[in-house]
């Protein structure tokens, strides 16, 4: 479920936010592959735990920037 949040209540974007959002604009991506990417791309400077990761994943999804996708479509190379 979406609600009408503005995109703008996002900004200025915490780590996070940034971070999650780098690593899916390339491709789906399951959380812990989200996990493993944002290491990768930070060269380990960044690591999402579970609640950060998943509680920024849950506010990205109730505002509708985000959303689920069949798994099938899941970058499973992370």
């Amino acid at each position: 479920m979406t609600t009408s949040q503005s995109p703008r209540s996002f900004l200025p974007l915490t780590p996070a936010v940034f971070h999650v959002l780098l690593s899916l604009s390339d491709a789906a991506r399951h959380g812990y592959g989200i996990s493993k990417d944002v290491e990768r791309r930070t060269l380990g400077e960044v690591k999402l735990g579970p609640g950060t990761l998943y509680g920024t994943l849950g506010r990205l999804a109730t505002s509708g920037l985000v959303h689920e996708v069949p798994a099938d479509s899941v970058d499973q190379t992370a």
